[in-house]
């Protein structure tokens, strides 16, 4: 762990300087973007990355008699591709399910469907809802 002094300008900010190896491994220079985010015990997290576009979060389930709790859940992780896939055909039965699940769910299509595999996209962010209603109950 690295500790670092807190300095206050003549407006009353405060700053503190980054470690320049921390800096160079990140790429930043001067006039960089740095997210921060303050967790609800107070810890402040930098992000040096936040806009570089992340890859898709792909969860893989495999059909089952909870095949629609599954699909909820992988849903409210946020992640992005959901697909559901066996070895050998999927029944009826968990067809079904499977629509009912992503018909019940905001921006949650197939886009994909075979005898053996449903691929599932989420088309609207769940994230930036939660991240606002955390800020919100945060602030209280």
């Amino acid at each position: 762990m690295d500790i670092r002094r807190t300095q206050v300008t003549r407006g009353g900010t405060f700053f503190i300087t980054l470690p320049k190896d921390w800096a160079l491994r990140n790429g930043l220079t001067q006039g960089s973007l740095i997210a921060t985010l303050e967790t609800a015990d107070g810890r402040l997290i930098l992000d040096p990355k936040y806009d570089v576009e992340r890859a898709p979060a792909v969860a893989t389930i495999e059909p089952g008699p909870y095949v629609d709790r599954e699909i909820i859940g992988k849903y409210l992780l946020g992640y992005d591709i959901i697909r559901i896939e066996t070895g050998e055909r999927i029944s009826l039965e968990y067809r079904d399910r499977i629509k009912k699940a992503s018909s019940r769910l905001i921006g949650l299509e197939i886009i994909e469907e075979d005898y053996s595999k449903t691929l599932c996209s989420v088309f609207w962010s769940l994230r930036p809802c939660l991240r606002r209603r955390f800020s919100g109950v945060n602030t209280l």
